[in-house]
């Protein structure tokens, strides 16, 4: 060890070989190779660090008893760079064993950490609505729907946020405040498609018919292939039947069935050519 200047580095080493193997879903082996940092004689932050990525493995493999096994075995120092990812992971093993009140003490400790922004706020929502704590959650899921962030994963995570308060209000029958939810959503989000079929709804059940037709109309451009969009396309026509507007619903009502006929002649083929 003295004489070779890369023994220093070899937890280092293990833990890239670790990394690729994961990288190619080769769990087993990538947990192998972190088992064996784990239960060598490594340095106490390589340790803990170890205990992590196994449990974390453990978790992508919907182990969540082994990654909890995993993370109790992290005692002392830990890593500066990965004490809240630790965290997060035991508040995640924590929801996943059906256990939201202990996942909530740990997210509360989380919240407002800038390299968790949006998740532990979302989470910390889940959390309460599986302890029936509606009003809590509503209010914590308000928070994380106004986070002023503007990488993608926090801006996707604050559009999931709006949407399940969306979502949360059409249930209670609060139409007026899930239309305000659904607006929240980003246009260009990866949620867009649901936020404005699911507008169009919350006009409908007030009989807002007039309103329904501008997402409607805006989702039905989109592309054909999302359920969403296939939805606001027969969604749309009878927006305008409400209406008695007869004429434009039956045109668009012959346009959704052209467009679903050519879905499934492009169908066919595709089944024509794998064949």
């Amino acid at each position: 060890p003295d004489r070779d200047s890369l023994y220093f580095h070899i937890g280092e080493a293990e833990f890239s070989v670790g990394d690729f193997e994961l990288y190619y879903r080769m769990h087993h082996r990538a947990g192998r190779a972190i088992k064996a940092v784990l239960e060598g004689a490594v340095d106490e932050q390589v340790r803990n660090e170890a205990a992590f990525r196994l449990a974390r493995i453990h978790f992508q493999k919907d182990q969540a008893s082994d990654a909890l096994r995993a993370l109790d075995r992290i005692n002392g120092k830990v890593p500066e760079r990965i004490v809240d990812d630790v965290e997060f992971l035991r508040a995640n093993v924590y929801m996943a064993l059906g256990r939201p009140g202990d996942a909530a003490g740990v997210l509360k400790r989380l919240q407002g950490t800038e390299s968790l922004a949006g998740f532990a706020e979302y989470n910390l929502g889940i959390a309460l609505l599986q302890q029936d704590q509606k009003q809590s959650a509503v209010q914590q899921l308000d928070k994380a729907g106004l986070l002023n962030v503007s990488a993608q994963g926090p801006l996707a995570i604050r559009d999931k946020s709006n949407m399940l308060l969306g979502k949360l209000m059409l249930e209670s029958n609060d139409f007026v405040h899930a239309q305000g939810y659904f607006d929240r959503v980003r246009l260009d989000g990866p949620f867009s498609n649901q936020a404005l079929l699911s507008a169009g709804w919350s006009h409908v059940n007030v009989k807002n018919f007039e309103r329904a037709l501008v997402p409607w109309g805006m989702l039905a451009k989109r592309e054909v292939t999302d359920a969403a969009v296939q939805e606001a396309m027969l969604a749309l026509p009878y927006a305008y039947s409400q209406l008695n507007v007869h004429g434009r619903a039956a045109v668009l009502y012959g346009d959704a069935l052209k467009s679903f006929g050519e879905e499934l002649t492009k169908v066919d083929a595709s089944i024509k050519s794998i064949r």
